[in-house]
C-alpha cells in the first residue's frame, strides 16, 4: 500500500519517493517483491492513478525512462495507451551518469540501487545536492538512528512515507538545492515574519569599558574578569 501511496498523483509530489536504497543482502528478494506488486498496477482513465499534469513534465519522464533503458533493467507496469499515461515504473541499478540518478524525475518512476554500507549509503543520496524528504525501513534503531543523524535533509519519516507533510505543528521544507526556508510549525510562522531587534541601553558610563582611554583600574578589573570566565 506505500507504493501506491508514492504513486498518487501520479507522483507529481515533491515527497513522493524518486530513489529506493536497499541493504545489498536484501536487494534480490526485495526486487522480486516489488516488481510483481508493480506490474498489477495501472495508470489510466480506469485505472490506479491518472494522467500527468503538465506535457512537457511527461516528455521529461519518458526521457529518463528511456535513457535507463540504454544500461540498465526498467520494469514497468500497466497504463492505457495515450502518451499522457505512464506506466509505473522501476528502474533497476541505474548507472550513476544516468539522468534518473542526477535529476528529478517527477513521475511514477523509481530508482532501486543497493548499497552494503551506512558510508556508501549516505554518499549515494548526498550525490545531487537535494534533500527535502526521505524514508527509512527497518527495525534496528540504533542503525536508524546513525542514519538519521548523517542525513542533511529536511524531514525524515522512519517507516512511513508522505504523512509527515499533513502534520501542521512540525516544519517542512527542504535542505541543498530542494531550497530554503520552513512551512508549518513555530519555524514556518518565523519564517513568514519581520524580525527585528532593539537593545535598550540602561547603564551609562563616563568612560565605556570596551573604548580605548581606559584607566589602569579598569584594565586590571578586566584582566581578572576574563580570567575567572575564560580560565
Amino acid at each position: 500500500w506505500r507504493i501506491a501511496r508514492n504513486f498518487g498523483c501520479t507522483a507529481q509530489t515533491c515527497i513522493s519517493t524518486e530513489e529506493l536504497y536497499v541493504e545489498e543482502k536484501i536487494y534480490d528478494d526485495f526486487v522480486t517483491k516489488i516488481s510483481n506488486k508493480i506490474k498489477n498496477i495501472r495508470s489510466g482513465l480506469n485505472g490506479d492513478y491518472g494522467t500527468m499534469i503538465i506535457d512537457v513534465n511527461a516528455k521529461k519522464v519518458n526521457k529518463h525512462i528511456q535513457d535507463a533503458r540504454k544500461n540498465c533493467q526498467v520494469i514497468e507496469g500497466k497504463k492505457d495507451d495515450k502518451n499522457s499515461f505512464i506506466a509505473p515504473t522501476l528502474v533497476l541499478e541505474p548507472s550513476e551518469d544516468s539522468l534518473i540518478v542526477n535529476e528529478e524525475t517527477f513521475g511514477p518512476v523509481i530508482s532501486i540501487r543497493k548499497f552494503n554500507s551506512t558510508d556508501d549509503l549516505i554518499k549515494k543520496i548526498h550525490k545531487t545536492g537535494y534533500g527535502l524528504s526521505s524514508s527509512i525501513f527497518g527495525r534496528d534503531k540504533k542503525k536508524i538512528d546513525k542514519i538519521v543523524k548523517k542525513l542533511k535533509i529536511g524531514t525524515v519519516s522512519i517507516n512511513d512515507v508522505l504523512t509527515h507533510y499533513g502534520i501542521a505543528s512540525i516544519p517542512f521544507g527542504g535542505e541543498g538545492l530542494s531550497g530554503m526556508g520552513r512551512m508549518h510549525g513555530k519555524e514556518g510562522l518565523r519564517s513568514l515574519s519581520r524580525t527585528k531587534s532593539i537593545v535598550v541601553n540602561r547603564f551609562s558610563f563616563i568612560n565605556e569599558i570596551w573604548w580605548i582611554g581606559r584607566s589602569k583600574k579598569i584594565e586590571s578589573l578586566l584582566d581578572k574578569a576574563i580570567d575567572f570566565f575564560f580560565k
